[in-house]
């Protein structure tokens, strides 16, 4: 049995190599399960939280990246396993969370909101490619995957979570604007970052209630401000949703308000 776990060991240190983020073998090759047996190994023998979620977050995107280069292929039925391993390689990472200490579980939660972004084009961009619903569930999947995050996240470190809800509106945000522009739907991010308005509001009066103090730093300040900018945009871009932007514009300012900020109603 030692002697198995010790060339376990060995085989996980000499194939890093391998699990560089490169496509590299796909599902198409025989070899594959031996390429995700060796992921799996790769994880086993990582024992640090924040650590095994960077891991899980690079495997989840190299699962984008090999459905991307099936469809280019023409090989489209690999794309819908493709896209729910990528789902639960996320999912993987933001359980994590729960078992992590506090200033672990708001690098682990930062990890997963801060590649959201990224997924979600990549996610376009293969939608352009292929036309499946798998690629919308999946995207729909990235947004509640980080949103389940900050949930987790309010309870242990409320500060960072308040935090990543304004980082997470802005991000999602700037991608509806630019679907907008191009007169792409956009509706289910909006809808989204409202909701994710009104959970910032919620967890900054509860620190406020808990505390008595009030976190007011620059960056966060900065946060706001694109968050009305990119709402007051789409307003005007998209008149029928405007109902959904001026209920985001209206809770930052609230937000403003209660950090103190009169410059911005004047």
């Amino acid at each position: 049995m030692r002697r198995i776990f010790v060339t376990l060991l060995v085989l996980t240190i000499l194939i890093q190599p391998v699990l560089a983020m490169d496509v590299g073998i796909t599902p198409d090759s025989p070899l594959y399960p031996v390429k995700r047996l060796l992921e799996e190994i790769d994880l086993f023998f990582t024992f640090d939280n924040v650590a095994k979620a960077e891991k899980l977050l690079k495997y989840a995107e190299l699962r984008l990246a090999e459905a991307k280069k099936m469809a280019e292929e023409g090989k489209y039925r690999y794309v819908d396993e493709l896209l729910n391993d990528y789902g639960n390689d996320i999912h993987r990472a933001v359980e994590l969370i729960k078992s992590a200490k506090s200033k672990d579980a708001s690098k682990i939660a930062w990890l997963v909101v801060n590649e959201s972004a990224a997924y979600i084009k990549a996610l376009d961009e293969l939608s352009k490619m292929v036309q499946n619903k798998n690629i919308e569930i999946a995207e729909m999947r990235t947004i509640k995957q980080s949103e389940l995050a900050i949930a987790i996240l309010k309870d242990v470190a409320p500060a960072d979570a308040y935090k990543l809800s304004l980082s997470l509106t802005n991000k999602l945000l700037k991608i509806a604007n630019e679907r907008a522009s191009k007169g792409e739907n956009a509706e289910f991010l909006l809808k989204e970052s409202e909701k994710l308005m009104n959970q910032s509001e919620e967890i900054l009066n509860n620190n406020v209630e808990k505390t008595g103090t009030i976190t007011n730093s620059e960056d966060i300040v900065k946060e706001i401000e694109s968050i009305i900018d990119e709402a007051t945009n789409i307003s005007i871009i998209k008149n029928r949703d405007r109902n959904v932007t001026l209920d985001i514009i209206g809770k930052g300012l609230k937000i403003y308000e209660k950090l103190g900020i009169k410059g911005v109603f004047q």
